[in-house]
């Protein structure tokens, strides 16, 4: 049976398992657990912490990617879970569904890329031993996920014709032309209006994991024990891009890196990132000139869209009420 690739696997890994609780005078006692965090009027619970904490070190550990110290790695889940939280409740405010025929397609397009049929796809979900039931509910979440960000940052995007054109340029010309690019990547956040000292800060942090990978560390170690990006439990992993899939910043610097090479901290709005380039290859480049264009025009949308959405994330943290209430210590077991 085929294997998921790692981006794949990550998308059924990284959705959101949230409990909405409910208190009514008629209705009966109920049992509730602990309390992680406060997302507005949501709590998120001990037990739903210790559930996504769990799956997370199942995806690192079949990545054979070490499992960072407790306090780093619940700290990173409850943020991870928190920003799903504020877009969970801005769907639910803006009545955003899925159909069965969402779900169907959903369905379809992942066993395509897998080269897989449908069927196929499901028996290889319960190989990696994820219920049905759960595979679903987690395609309907993502489904979500991607309904929110088109309703909500796409309208905002703009591709000018400039871009295109430069994009163009850039598939067709000898350097980082007709190729492909699979990177690794760190991401040193900072917040969506840093002081000073917050970005001094996140530049040392950067310094000292560009440090580290200097002297030999694992890439994908540090990436899931310090990176605040959403490949971070994923070793880093960004897949296979063309030049024109990553940020301009990015892009002049990865077309003249070498295999194993790491460049950074690379500074941006959102922080500092560190990237190590995997491997090279070249792809067939037999599209004619508007397919060309209107596949550079999809590129470059789909990036710029990426880039607001931790923009975005960022604008819903600032404006939500966010309570922490855990501190790393030994997780009660979940309730029956």
């Amino acid at each position: 049976m085929k294997q998921f690739t790692h981006s794949v696997f990550t998308i059924l890994i990284t959705t959101i398992l949230t409990v909405m609780l409910f208190t009514s005078a008629q209705a009966a006692p109920t049992q509730i657990d602990g309390m992680a965090a406060v997302v507005n009027n949501t709590v998120i619970t001990l037990s739903q912490l210790q559930a996504r904490i769990a799956q997370v070190i199942q995806q690192l550990e079949q990545q054979k990617i070490q499992v960072p110290p407790e306090d780093v790695l619940s700290n990173q889940v409850l943020q991870m879970l928190i920003n799903q939280e504020l877009q969970q409740q801005i769907a639910v405010r803006m009545d955003i569904t899925v159909t069965t025929e969402d779900v169907t397609k959903m369905v379809q397009l992942i066993a395509q890329q897998q080269n897989m049929t449908p069927a196929q796809l499901r028996e290889a979900v319960k190989q990696q031993g994820i219920p049905e039931e759960q595979f679903i509910n987690q395609l309907k979440q993502q489904i979500i996920d991607d309904k929110l960000l088109k309703a909500t940052i796409a309208p905002q995007i703009t591709v000018t014709p400039q871009e295109v054109q430069t994009g163009m340029q850039l598939a067709t010309s000898q350097e980082g032309g007709n190729n492909q690019y699979h990177l690794q990547h760190i991401l040193v956040p900072v917040a969506d209006t840093p002081t000073p000292a917050q970005v001094n800060a996140a530049r040392e942090k950067a310094d000292e994991i560009v440090q580290q990978l200097n002297q030999g560390t694992d890439f994908r170690t540090l990436a899931a024990a310090q990176s605040g990006d959403q490949q971070a439990f994923n070793g880093g992993d960004m897949g296979w891009k063309t030049a024109n899939e990553l940020p301009a910043i990015f892009a002049d610097k990865v077309v003249k890196m070498k295999p194993n090479e790491v460049v950074g901290p690379i500074q941006s709005a959102n922080g500092f990132h560190i990237l190590k380039l995997v491997a090279v290859r070249g792809q067939a480049a037999s599209e004619n000139s508007e397919q060309l264009k209107q596949k550079v025009t999809q590129m470059i949308f789909e990036r710029k869209l990426m880039d607001k959405q931790q923009e975005w994330l960022e604008e819903l943290r600032a404006a939500a009420y966010i309570d922490v209430l855990y501190t790393a210590a030994p997780l009660p077991a979940p309730l029956n």
